[in-house]
């Protein structure tokens, strides 16, 4: 079995739209483009505190389990799949995604649940860009409405920073 290790470790927020609709809720691993639109048909939780074992979280991790990376863009991720023993390996799996000793032994039980809170957390300003880019985005996309507030951030953040090891800022 081999794994993504983000679903597992990394939570990107949502201060933006995408080309699917809203995706305050949503639970984003990564890069709002590399998902297929199915991924965003699954109901998203309407609090950031329930994203990280949320519907979508969860469905993203049993289909992995599986095999499945159909919710995925494999031709646009750059992100290498890894086995259970190669996330278990912290000199393995690259900083950015460290994944807990508690999540570690909830993936080889194969359960979607995660015990402990994500290790790594993305924080994004705004999705709006003048330029194309292959990894996160194949239009222009034109100032949007923010759908997460950096205050609601801030406080995510807090209550989040026992299980946090990483966090990043885009620049936007």
């Amino acid at each position: 079995m081999k794994l993504c290790p983000y679903p597992f470790s990394r939570l990107q927020t949502s201060n933006y739209e995408n080309r699917f609709e809203k995706l305050r809720g949503t639970f984003l691993p990564c890069v709002p483009s590399w998902f297929k639109a199915e991924y965003f048909d699954i109901p998203a939780e309407e609090n950031l505190d329930d994203i990280w074992n949320g519907r979508q979280a969860v469905e993203l991790r049993k289909r992995m389990y599986e095999g499945d990376f159909s919710f995925c863009n494999r031709e646009a991720c750059q992100i290498p799949l890894y086995s259970v023993e190669e996330l278990s390996d912290r000199r393995v799996v690259f900083a950015e995604t460290p994944i807990t000793e508690e999540n570690i032994e909830a993936i080889k039980k194969k359960d979607p649940i995660m015990p402990s809170g994500q290790s790594s957390l993305y924080l994004t300003s705004d999705y709006t860009c003048n330029l194309k880019c292959p990894i996160c985005r194949a239009e222009v996309i034109p100032n949007s409405t923010p759908t997460v507030s950096a205050i609601e951030e801030y406080d995510y953040v807090h209550r989040s920073k026992r299980s946090l090891e990483v966090i990043k800022m885009d620049c936007c």
